[in-house]
């Protein structure tokens, strides 16, 4: 886990407490055994950040990035999705550990994220939320490729008891995206993301 100064960390707001609150009992862990702050210094690009104070489990949401994603998306889904994967983090740790790849954890913790939001009533059309803000066609150091998140998610809520035909939603939901994203580059750009997709 990236390093971080808890100094900066605040009490959460109420709103915050309690999407947290419903994450954490929808995976049935014990309430009050994670930790949640607010902290401007999570990475740049990042919204949330599962971590450790000595053995104390936290997390951590950037305010200006959750805010951002709430104006963003249906119904604060989105938000939902962060804090839920967040704890889904500390949840996979518990039962897996931390020996796996960092795509193996971001992975696992999608999975819980849409156990999550399942049993917290999200739709399939819901799903979409935070990957249509955060989308990206190929995978970086530490995270997998939107399709693969998305797959990981789909499998979460299906067996949180998720209603629908998400399979057939979500594959058409990262076909508009990927539409979107590449209608800008010219097809021969060195630059366009089906060549990076290609090389996976």
């Amino acid at each position: 886990m990236a390093e971080i100064d808890h100094s900066q960390n605040r009490p959460p707001t109420a709103y915050a407490r309690d999407v947290f609150d419903r994450c954490v009992a929808a995976l049935e862990m014990e309430p009050g055994s994670i930790e949640l702050y607010a902290n401007d210094l999570v990475g740049q690009h990042a919204v949330g950040m599962a971590a450790f104070i000595g053995k104390r489990r936290i997390v951590l949401y950037r305010p200006a990035s959750m805010a951002r994603l709430e104006v963003s998306t249906r119904k604060g889904w989105g938000g939902v999705k962060v804090m839920a994967h967040e704890v889904g983090h500390h949840l996979w740790y518990m039962r897996h550990g931390w020996d796996q790849s960092s795509w193996e954890r971001e992975l696992g913790a999608d999975y819980y994220a849409g156990v999550a939001l399942a049993r917290l009533g999200a739709g399939t059309i819901d799903l979409d939320d935070y990957f249509a803000w955060a989308f990206y066609a190929d995978g970086t150091d530490k995270h997998p490729d939107t399709v693969l998140r998305m797959r990981a998610l789909r499998r979460g809520w299906i067996d949180g008891g998720g209603k629908g035909a998400p399979e057939t939603d979500l594959d058409k939901l990262y076909a508009m995206y990927w539409e979107r994203m590449t209608r800008w580059w010219p097809d021969d750009h060195p630059e366009h993301p089906k060549f990076k997709r290609s090389k996976k």
